[in-house]
C-alpha cells in the first residue's frame, strides 16, 4: 500500500507500532508474570510483548484463524514462555483455570458484544470476580473509530488514548483492575 513508509510491514491489519510501543512501556513498568493476548495475527505484537516482559513471564496468545495461527506459531516457536493457541478467545476464557492474568491485550474479534463478553469474563466490577489479578491491566485495541468499543471500555471505569490511526479504527483503551 505504502512501500516507502517506515512502518510498511505493519500496515495490513497489525496493531499500530506506536500503540505497541505503549503496550511494551506498560509491560516494562508493571513486570507482569502472566499475560494474555487475543488476536495473534502475524505475531508482531506478540514478539514485542515477549521482549518487553522478559523470559520470566508467561504469554498466552490466542488466534482463531488457522492460517494466522500456523504462521504465528512458527514465528514464536523459540520464544521461551510464549504459547500461541488456535482457539476462540471467549471459549478459552470460559474454560480457563490457570493463574490470574496481570496484563491482557484484546485485539481479536472487534464486535462490541464479543469485546463486552471478554471483558466481563476477565473482570466483573460488580462482583470483583474474574480472571484478572489485583492491579492487573486490560488494554483494548481499536477503541476509536468504526467499531465503537470506546463506550464499552469507559463503562468499565477505563479510559481511552486517542492515537493516530492507520486504518478505519485505532486507539487504545486501558482498564486498571482494583486491588
Amino acid at each position: 500500500m505504502f512501500p516507502d513508509h517506515p512502518y510498511a510491514d505493519w500496515l495490513p491489519g497489525s496493531c499500530e507500532p506506536w500503540t505497541v510501543d505503549i503496550l511494551c512501556s506498560l509491560i516494562r513498568a508493571t513486570s507482569p508474570l502472566y499475560m494474555l493476548e487475543t488476536g495473534t495475527f502475524e505475531a508482531k505484537t506478540t514478539k514485542r510483548m515477549h521482549w518487553a516482559s522478559g523470559e520470566g513471564s508467561t504469554l498466552i496468545s490466542l488466534e482463531s484463524y488457522k492460517e494466522y495461527w500456523e504462521y504465528a506459531s512458527t514465528e514464536c516457536l523459540d520464544l521461551k514462555g510464549v504459547t500461541v493457541l488456535h482457539v476462540e478467545a471467549v471459549s478459552y476464557l470460559m474454560n480457563y483455570e490457570g493463574p490470574k492474568f496481570n496484563f491482557v491485550f484484546l485485539d481479536d474479534d472487534h464486535g462490541a458484544d464479543h469485546v463486552a463478553l471478554e471483558l466481563g469474563l476477565l473482570y466483573n466490577f460488580a462482583t470483583g470476580e474474574g480472571l484478572m489479578a489485583p492491579h492487573g491491566l486490560i488494554c483494548v485495541h481499536d477503541v476509536n473509530g468504526a467499531f465503537g468499543l470506546g463506550p464499552i471500555v469507559t463503562a468499565r471505569h477505563g479510559f481511552l488514548l486517542n492515537l493516530p490511526m492507520l486504518h478505519k479504527s485505532g486507539g487504545l483503551g486501558l482498564i486498571q483492575i482494583p486491588a
